[in-house]
């Protein structure tokens, strides 16, 4: 029993360290996988430009990776991420508009150009959860909508007020859902500054730093708001036959 607990004592930790380069004022994220911490985002500013690292643990398994983002009137207009994904592999990914109004994107899965006509968000392959608070306030503040590049269009819709606990904490949180990006909505969690606060589920998660403990009532309310929808749409699209019905 004594040489096992030695082994499991000299077991690396399933967290990866924080580089020692991020700043002591960034605003820090835990990454929870099934509920247990397994990595970070940082969130701070640098020279004008919003910077974000995030990494996580998965077996031996997982992304790190650094971004620079350049904003204007909340949209993103430059955006660099660098490091590796979530097998290994190099990671170099770049987004920018030109003077022109010209978009244009590369990553190793594709790369393409577009003439903008209006207000677009870049919808990253390899950026951090910290892209989600950009989609979200850069949506809200034209309606609830944006055109996303390559293609496509955000919705995000305010779903529930409430507040998060944890540590004899206490602090307001409001829900949101996105539609645009899968076949049902993503759900995630903003603070009064509309900065992220959380997002996931059970089997993946992030959120703000030392508020951990509120994450399981944060899922369940989310859940109970997806079930809520499904609820809703049963009965509007459900269709009742009057007679027999043969399948």
């Amino acid at each position: 029993m004594m040489l096992l607990a030695i082994l499991l004592a000299a077991q690396p930790a399933n967290v990866p360290e924080l580089p020692k380069d991020i700043p002591a004022n960034a605003v820090k994220y835990t990454v929870l996988s099934m509920g247990h911490a397994a990595g970070q985002q940082a969130v701070w500013t640098e020279g004008g430009k919003l910077r974000a690292f995030f990494q996580f643990n998965d077996r031996g398994r997982g992304p790190k990776t650094y971004s620079t983002i350049s904003l204007k009137d909340g949209v993103t207009v430059a955006e660099e991420i660098e490091g590796n994904d979530y097998m290994k592999d190099p990671v170099r990914e770049t987004f920018s508009i030109a003077a022109d109004g010209t978009a244009s994107w590369k990553s190793k899965a594709e790369q393409g150009s577009r003439k903008l006509s209006g207000p677009a968000l870049y919808a990253s392959m390899y950026g951090p959860p910290a892209e989600t608070a950009i989609l979200a306030r850069a949506a809200l503040d034209r309606g609830g909508r944006i055109a996303l590049l390559p293609a496509g269009e955000a919705q995000v819709e305010k779903v529930l007020e409430r507040n998060a606990e944890a540590n004899g904490k206490s602090q307001p949180v409001t829900l949101y859902a996105v539609t645009g990006f899968d076949f049902a909505p993503n759900y995630f969690w903003l603070d009064k500054n509309r900065d992220l606060f959380a997002q996931g589920e059970n089997w993946f998660a992030v959120v703000r730093e030392g508020w951990e403990a509120a994450m399981p009532a944060l899922i369940e309310a989310s859940q109970k708001a997806q079930q809520d929808r499904a609820r809703r749409l049963a009965e509007r699209l459900a269709h009742r036959p009057k007679g027999l019905l043969f399948i």
